[in-house]
């Protein structure tokens, strides 16, 4: 704004500058802003000293211009041209990765009522099962053994027992008739007494 008031100023003085030269060579054809010589021009005597007030005027209407044009600021240069990327809208999939464990809804414990080596394993790693199913089988060798022993001890007790109920039976008639003692029956009735729960027990097993 300050720029064009400047340069409108210096376009006037130089009409005025012009009119005057006019009015000094045909005064009647002179065309003067009548405004403008009764606000800002006194009464010039001579054509000479109004010329030099003229160009006095306009040197310092350019000198103020050249000081607007740098007091101006600097022109921003353009904004840079940047890449446009269109956005569209679209179905995706994230994958998420959570640490966890798991449980079943039942817990059951597996294990075996008696210790021994594993001969055979009848079921996967991870597979399903039912109750009752054989899962393994363990070395039965043992077993076996024990089972002989107890066997071989159940029969030499049902012997005992045998012998000890012959003895019972034989006795009592013989100590009812007082041929023998009862001390003997006593003894065999004792013995009797004592293997029948042996026997029993091994029969259990």
């Amino acid at each position: 704004m300050e720029r064009l008031t400047v340069w409108k100023f210096a376009h006037i003085y130089l009409t005025t500058l012009d009119n005057l030269i006019q009015l000094n060579m045909n005064p009647e054809n002179a065309r003067i802003p009548k405004n403008f010589i009764r606000e800002n021009v006194q009464p010039i005597k001579t054509t000479m000293k109004m010329k030099n007030v003229i160009i006095t005027s306009f040197i310092l209407a350019l000198v103020l211009s050249s000081c607007a044009d740098k007091n101006q600021a600097p022109t921003a240069p353009p904004p840079p041209v940047l890449p446009v990327l269109a956005i569209t809208s679209a179905n995706t999939t994230t994958d998420s990765e959570y640490p966890a464990s798991i449980q079943g809804t039942v817990d059951v414990e597996i294990r075996p009522q008696v210790s021994g080596n594993l001969d055979r394993i009848y079921v996967d790693e991870g597979a399903y099962v039912n109750k009752g199913q054989t899962l393994f089988k363990i070395n039965e060798r043992p077993y076996r053994e024990q089972l002989n022993n107890a066997l071989a001890s159940l029969h030499a007790a049902e012997a005992a027992l045998i012998n000890a109920n012959l003895e019972v039976d034989k006795l009592t008639p013989l100590v009812q008739n007082k041929v023998v003692s009862d001390y003997q029956l006593k003894t065999a009735k004792a013995s009797q007494k004592l293997l029948l729960p042996i026997s029993n027990k091994q029969k259990q097993w």
